[in-house]
């Protein structure tokens, strides 16, 4: 699938899910099959954050005032990308920073997580901050 296409298909499924009133899981890119594991898993090196994309405020939270934190799952890849982001903890799910915060995890890159000098798939929890200045 094309950059392009994978974005349409990631703006269309951000733009229904925000009618939506429960936790939303969108697979982004495509996951790969194998094993995942998790924090305090034996052997395990846990992935390293390379590159942050903070989040955007919509419109209509800026004058609702809302700030805290949406807290993420997300499967880092052995590419260092970021699949099946689920939110765990939602912020605001109808004025659409949790759909931002799912768009900014997207764009995070990681050195990927290892178990026996090998990249592997790594569930990990993310904490997304929305503060007005």
């Amino acid at each position: 699938m094309t950059a392009p296409r994978r974005w349409l298909l990631v703006a269309c499924a951000v733009s229904l899910s925000a009618c939506a009133s429960t936790p939303i899981a969108i697979p982004i890119p495509a996951p790969t099959e194998g094993i995942v594991y998790k924090s305090g898993d034996q052997g395990v090196e846990m992935p390293v954050l390379t590159t942050e994309v903070k989040p955007d405020y919509t419109q209509a939270a800026m004058r609702a005032k809302i700030q805290g934190s949406a807290w993420m799952e997300c499967i880092v890849e052995p590419t260092g990308v970021c699949s099946t982001i689920k939110v765990v903890r939602s912020l605001d799910g109808e004025l659409g920073l949790d759909q931002q915060a799912i768009l900014a995890l997207f764009q995070w890159r990681f050195l990927p997580g290892r178990k026996d000098g090998q990249p592997v798939r790594v569930l990990v929890t993310v904490e997304m901050n929305f503060t007005l200045k």
